[in-house]
């Protein structure tokens, strides 16, 4: 949530490298399981700063560093059961919703970057945000090894045209 942190981002990184070839974006917070009413208005705007507005915030710092690649490429994550509504992942929801626009706005309005943008729909890692949804059969470091894999083969490998992809 500090505004200036994004600010220096681009600054941190050209320290160190004149170009990103590879860009993960990975943030979230979960606070918990509440009505949509019942969440105060510090709660609502914490969470989409962290859960959507951070991902632009990046990207828009960050884009001048990915130009200077050759073939540049973002990931961003998204949940196929929280985007289809659980109930009380209510900021969650909208944020993840929010990330599929921003990436399916972004790849059309810069068509003539060459920069290519996917949303990946992962499945729980029972690991950061995703260990606070349910799943019976857990996954182990092996597969997420094979998820990682899978997440470079089937965004840019095989150079999919789609913004989102499900695994």
């Amino acid at each position: 949530t500090n505004l200036n942190f994004y600010k220096d981002l681009q600054k941190i990184i050209l320290s160190k490298f004149s170009n990103l070839d590879f860009l993960i974006i990975s943030i979230g917070r979960f606070d918990g399981l509440f009505p949509l009413t019942h969440i105060t208005d510090k709660m609502w705007e914490d969470s989409i700063e962290i859960n959507l507005n951070s991902h632009w915030r990046i990207l828009k710092n960050l884009e001048p560093i990915l130009n200077n690649s050759n073939s540049p490429k973002v990931i961003l994550f998204t949940h196929s059961k929280i985007k289809k509504g659980l109930p009380f992942y209510n900021t969650l929801k909208i944020s993840k919703l929010g990330i599929e626009s921003l990436a399916e706005t972004y790849n059309t309005e810069n068509k003539r970057l060459k920069i290519k943008v996917r949303v990946v729909a992962l499945q729980n890692l029972n690991r950061g945000m995703t260990s606070k949804i349910y799943e019976k059969n857990p996954i182990s470091e092996k597969k997420v090894e094979q998820i990682i894999r899978d997440i470079i083969e089937k965004c840019f490998l095989n150079d999919l045209k789609k913004t989102l992809i499900h695994l």
